[in-house]
């Protein structure tokens, strides 16, 4: 897989992507979501014990990428997309949550999740 720059090859890194989705300054998906050795999570998502049995790795992704594609009324923010939302604050209007790498490799570390 890749991500990132266009013609630049990034090795997809699932311990990494496990830093972005416990570290608060980048995901901070466990402020919802459990997940196995996570220091503290929230109950608000579903615990993603053994997601990556139940779902695969493009399932993961669109549902990361963009939960409203899957579940309109969801929660949980949209880390790639910027069009047609509302009331975001100036700081973050029309940037993403996470980057294309930074999505690619959280999708390998809840892939690892069996």
């Amino acid at each position: 897989m890749v991500g990132g720059c266009a013609g630049a090859e990034v090795a997809v890194d699932a311990e990494r992507g496990r830093k972005v989705f416990i570290e608060r300054e980048q995901g901070h998906c466990t402020r919802c979501h459990a997940v196995p050795g996570a220091p503290e999570a929230g109950n608000l998502g579903p615990p993603l014990h053994g997601v990556g049995a139940r779902l695969t790795p493009a399932e993961i992704r669109v549902r990361v990428a963009d939960i409203t594609q899957v579940n309109p009324d969801a929660a949980m923010p949209a880390f790639r997309k910027v069009e047609g939302l509302h009331r975001v604050a100036p700081a973050y209007a029309n940037k993403m949550l996470l980057s294309e790498s930074q999505l690619d490799d959280v999708v390998a570390y809840l892939a690892t999740l069996k």
